[in-house]
């Protein structure tokens, strides 16, 4: 539909939340990830915006929860490449960092992409 009608998708924004308490949490939130990145495949997006997440509940190790982020990321990475989509860190705003989102800088957001090798298909939205 949006062919048809001339409209090119800029971004989807439906990955992350990749923080969680238990192991459970984690396999849902990469599972979703990836089903994100077949979404964004389809609509031909330029890219898939991540929004990282929060802490875990009771957590307050907030360089833990960008591990996570990093191992997420790690793990839907060659899905995305097989699909021809590009990753987009979304930084938020520092107040989201407890729910939302535990990037919150565009540094923090460089430094990840970084941490993941410099993976092309990475970048920040």
């Amino acid at each position: 539909m949006c062919r048809d009608q001339g409209v090119t998708v800029t971004s989807l924004c439906g990955a992350g939340g990749f923080p969680a308490a238990d192991r459970k949490g984690r396999k849902s939130a990469i599972e979703q990830g990836l089903r994100a990145i077949e979404e964004a495949a389809t609509l031909e997006a330029r890219c898939l915006a991540l929004v990282a997440g929060g802490l875990p509940r009771g957590s307050r190790d907030l360089a833990g929860t960008r591990e996570m982020v990093r191992d997420a990321i790690g793990e839907i990475l060659d899905h995305a490449r097989s699909c021809g989509v590009r990753l987009a860190i979304e930084p938020l705003h520092p107040m989201y960092a407890a729910d939302r989102s535990c990037i919150t800088t565009l540094v923090q957001a460089l430094e990840e992409k970084a941490r993941l090798l410099g993976a092309p298909l990475v970048g920040i939205d």
